[in-house]
C-alpha cells in the first residue's frame, strides 16, 4: 500500500505540480486551505505525512499546524512547510512542523525529505 501525503497549498499550478510529482509513489489528497484539509482529516483519512504551503488563505499555516498538533489524533503526522523565505522557517518549526523549504525548491530534495520522516526508525538490540 502506498504511503498517504496530504497536500496543503492554495496555489492550484504547485498543488497539480507536485500531486503529479509525487502520485506515482504515495496516494496524494490536494487541499487549497487548512479549512479543506480538516475536512479531510475530520473523515478519518489519516496521511502518512502533510505537505503545507506557509501562506494559506482563511486559516494561516501556523493555526492550522497548531490545531493538528493540539488535536490528539492527528498530533503524530509529521509536516514540512514550504515557505518563501529561509529566515521566515521559526514559527512553523516552533508550532512542530519537522522539515521547512524556501521557494523555489527542489522537488527531489522535498522528495528526500518526505521519504525520511515517514521511514520508521528501528532501536537496534542491546
Amino acid at each position: 500500500m502506498n504511503k498517504r501525503i496530504l497536500l496543503v497549498e492554495h496555489h492550484e499550478y504547485l498543488r497539480k505540480l507536485l500531486g503529479g510529482f509525487f502520485a506515482p509513489h504515495f496516494e496524494v489528497i490536494g487541499a487549497k486551505d487548512a479549512l479543506e484539509a480538516l475536512a479531510w482529516l475530520n473523515t478519518g483519512w489519516q496521511p502518512d505525512v502533510i505537505v503545507v504551503g506557509a501562506q494559506l488563505p482563511k486559516i494561516s499555516t501556523v493555526q492550522f499546524l497548531s490545531t493538528i498538533k493540539h488535536s490528539g489524533l492527528h498530533a503524530g503526522i509529521p509536516v514540512a512547510v514550504l515557505g518563501e523565505k529561509p529566515e521566515d522557517e521559526h514559527p512553523f518549526l516552533a508550532m512542530g512542523a519537522q522539515v521547512y523549504l524556501s521557494k523555489p525548491f527542489d522537488p527531489l530534495v522535498l522528495n528526500e525529505q518526505i521519504n525520511r520522516m515517514i521511514q520508521p526508525v528501528f532501536s537496534p538490540e542491546t
